[in-house]
């Protein structure tokens, strides 16, 4: 593992890490859920371009961001 690996496993919780701990979550307050994924996901995207090479995994992940922020606003989890 490398460094960032090991201190992104400290600090995540391991209570918020499941679909279910998800759906709990969403369905207290839906605004701020879906508000904390996609800023989560802005942070991330906006970084991809400046720090990956490669077009193509750059596209995947920013795809995959896309994905995830939908399946918030689908309801799907």
């Amino acid at each position: 593992m490398t460094a960032a690996t090991d201190r992104y496993s400290q600090v995540r919780k391991a209570e918020h890490s499941t679909t279910g701990d998800a759906i709990e979550r969403y369905s207290r307050d839906t605004d701020a859920f879906t508000a904390g994924v996609q800023y989560a996901l802005d942070k991330m995207t906006g970084t991809i371009d400046r720090l990956l090479m490669d077009p193509h995994t750059s596209e995947y992940l920013t795809g995959l961001a896309a994905n995830i922020l939908a399946n918030v606003h689908d309801s799907i989890l």
